[in-house]
């Protein structure tokens, strides 16, 4: 069985980094599971109101909430024995990591989409409409309209400016 992870945080907002670990995770390999009580569903995935109502042994927990948030759920944490237990930027604070040092976890304030090779601008948000002009024989114009992730778009223009394609 591969390793699990409880993204808590996680959101149905592809702009939020809650997602984008959701989607880290799954492409990783491992087993995800999404925390957040104010929704049902995150990427097609069963979200769970807590880290408590999470199904079985969890190895890695990671935190995407408010520190004033991750202090209060620090007990249901500790319950879990999570082998990691990412603090993600922005989801750290003094309080919390002392808080959670008490209680025996160990939090590692980092990035845990980094911790596992990848990145999350790797998994853009949106989808950006881009044009651009073609040239056509005869000395006609016509311009084209596109759906895709925006750095792919952005390497087509470049490498069609540089006449590579």
């Amino acid at each position: 069985m591969g390793k699990t992870i409880a993204i808590v945080g996680a959101s149905a907002d592809r702009a939020k980094y809650g997602n984008k670990a959701v989607r880290a995770f799954i492409q990783g390999g491992w087993t995800v599971y999404p925390v957040n009580p104010s929704v049902e569903e995150v990427e097609g995935l069963q979200s769970y109101a807590s880290v408590a109502d999470v199904p079985g042994p969890i190895d890695c927990i990671s935190m995407y909430v408010p520190p004033n948030i991750g202090r209060k759920m620090l007990v249901a944490v500790a319950e879990k024995s999570p082998k990691e237990f990412y603090l993600n930027p922005g989801s750290e604070s003094v309080d919390l990591v002392r808080d959670a040092e008490a209680i025996g976890l160990h939090p590692i304030q980092a990035c845990s989409i980094v911790n596992i090779g990848l990145h999350p601008d790797m998994f853009p948000d949106k989808l950006f409409l881009f044009f651009w002009v073609d040239d056509y024989p005869a000395g006609t114009r016509r311009i084209k309209r596109a759906r895709a992730p925006f750095p792919f778009l952005l390497l087509i223009a470049l490498l069609r400016y540089n006449k590579g394609i």
